[in-house]
């Protein structure tokens, strides 16, 4: 099971569980995957589920939150597929909506930070295992990606 996380508003904790569940048939095997997507609420000291992503399955996805919104960027799904999509989960709507992809490269294993305001995502690694060492600024009001 993969996870990630990102704060926002301070008290609230979003729990991203990638969970991976194997089941057998006589003829083939099926890949379920699940995203459950729960707050914790320190004040009130308790889980609730939120809406799930609207992406398949991936493996080792970066987090980062501006404000308000949490972001998933980036990941490998179960066929080796790298992804550059950036989806924004919206607490006050209980929704994910995507946004412009990530502007480097098809990678996995990033690293994340936020800097006034903007989030910086960059490293990680492709499909071939080539290491990358760009850093990508990532602007909520334009929705746009600048190395």
């Amino acid at each position: 099971m993969n996870t990630l996380s990102f704060e926002i508003s301070g008290f609230l904790i979003y729990y991203l569980s990638l969970q991976t569940k194997l089941k057998q048939n006589i003829m083939k095997k099926h890949l379920l995957f699940l995203f459950i997507i729960t707050t914790l609420n320190a004040s009130a000291d308790h889980w609730t589920q939120k809406a799930s992503v609207g992406t398949r399955h991936l493996s080792y996805p970066t987090s980062f939150s501006i404000g308000n919104k949490g972001y998933v960027c980036g990941g490998r799904d179960s066929l080796s597929h790298f992804s550059k999509a950036l989806w924004e989960y919206d607490q006050l709507t209980d929704s994910w909506s995507q946004k412009a992809d990530y502007g480097g490269a098809k990678v996995t294993a990033t690293s994340a930070f936020v800097l006034l305001g903007n989030g910086y995502v960059g490293l990680g690694a492709d499909s071939t295992d080539t290491k990358y060492k760009d850093l990508w600024e990532y602007n909520p009001l334009l929705n746009n990606h600048i190395q």
